[in-house]
């Protein structure tokens, strides 16, 4: 068997993240420029902070490796606490102890994707009525959208 797709899902995921992407700036290079204060930020009438963004983005790549490790219960309710779980940063240090989280969280996908085949792609996920193509492209998707709020939000927060 040919794989050919799961490594190109690997290349996607990686320039998202922390490569090259086409559409300008990773997640983890636009995240590196943001300093804690501006992380906990809020903006007038705008009930998340970019830090609140981070929680979010890590609570759904735990809900990808958990499916990938093949638990079928494991769910996350939309617009819920394990959706947008609460978060406190503190300092610095908690910030880059967040920062480092999601990091952690790509390297743990990319681990266990390297042990599958282009044929699991198109089987169910656990619990899910849903194809591991469908939950992998998503990822990649959810982590581009959340970048591109995460941009504006400081890019507002710098201009104010």
């Amino acid at each position: 068997m040919n794989n050919t797709q799961i490594p190109e899902i690997v290349e996607e995921l990686n320039a998202t993240f922390k490569g090259e992407p086409w559409y300008g700036i990773s997640l983890m290079e636009k995240l590196n420029q943001i300093t804690v204060e501006e992380a906990v930020a809020s903006v007038p009438d705008y009930p998340k902070t970019i830090v609140k963004f981070v929680k979010h983005l890590l609570a759904w790549r735990e809900f990808v490796i958990k499916k990938l490790e093949g638990e079928a219960l494991f769910k996350i309710e939309m617009n819920t606490e394990s959706d947008w779980p609460a978060v406190e940063i503190k300092s610095d240090s908690d910030w880059k102890n967040l920062l480092s989280e999601l990091e952690a969280s790509q390297r743990k996908i990319l681990e266990l994707l390297a042990h599958l085949s282009d044929d699991l792609l198109w089987a169910n996920v656990p619990g899910e009525n849903y194809n591991y193509r469908y939950m992998l492209r998503g990822l990649i998707e959810h982590d581009t959208y959340h970048l591109g709020q995460i941009s504006l939000l400081h890019s507002i927060l710098k201009d104010s």
